[in-house]
């Protein structure tokens, strides 16, 4: 089992497969017990993964597979059966067809358990000499927040607001009632730029980092939660081509 400790771009040795489907797992639940694991089907695909890591990507069978993660001990924390409706950040459509994607441990909304969350990841761009991203809002203990790209010692503007208005986890209802929104790519220019955060509708920034974005590459860009799960540790760029 291979896995890899965040820091600001990760990419993978192995790219994604053609053709076939394909998971990498992040784990960004801080108050996990000790290490977790992931299962699909009745296979452990990874084992011993501490927070902030990220594995690398591996094949599993297309359709809808029950899957999840495991304690230390073996226990289940979460579970996830694709045929099964309702629950927490369930996803409705989990590798049915041919793809690659990001599977994340993060922790859900006020109770702290441990929930899981796929992205499917998109390796072409759509914009020719552009850079596209889209945020995970991943600190379960945060409001919602808004997201600027300055240029580097600059103040946040309404010219430099990227994205605004984003709540834990892209929250799309109520988390019994329906799955959280899929974030969708935003296009940006390459360059290097601060993340800029503040609460929505406040001016006042709670966390700067600087990131750089290269022409043509897609990210997920995630809000890592502290050790206490109640505010931003530093930004995690997931390369998605």
């Amino acid at each position: 089992v291979v896995t890899m400790h965040a820091c600001d771009i990760l990419e993978t040795d192995k790219p994604f497969p053609e053709g076939e489907a394909s998971v990498r797992v992040v784990h960004i639940a801080p108050l996990a017990s000790e290490s977790i694991s992931y299962f699909h089907r009745d296979e452990l695909l990874f084992t011993n993964l501490d927070f902030g890591d990220v594995t690398e990507y591996v094949d599993v069978p297309v359709g809808r597979n029950i899957d999840g993660f495991l304690d230390a001990d073996g226990d289940t924390l979460i579970a996830r059966d694709g045929v099964s409706s309702g629950g927490s950040y369930l996803d409705e459509v989990f590798l049915d067809f041919t793809g690659n994607y990001t599977v994340f441990a993060l922790h859900g909304s006020g109770d702290g358990n441990v929930h899981i969350r796929s992205m499917e990841v998109e390796p072409t761009p759509n914009a020719e000499g552009n850079s596209r991203v889209r945020i995970l809002h991943a600190v379960s203990g945060a409001p919602e927040i808004d997201v600027y790209l300055t240029e580097p010692g600059s103040d946040i503007s309404s010219d430099n607001l990227f994205l605004f208005e984003i709540p834990f986890n892209n929250e799309g209802g109520a988390v019994d009632e329906s799955p959280a929104t899929l974030p969708l790519y935003s296009v940006a220019e390459p360059g290097t730029y601060e993340v800029k955060v503040t609460v929505s509708d406040d001016n006042d920034v709670i966390f700067t980092q600087e990131v750089t974005l290269e022409a043509n590459g897609n990210y997920t860009m995630v809000f890592v939660p502290t050790e206490t799960n109640d505010g931003i540790e530093r930004v995690m760029l997931l390369a998605d081509n």
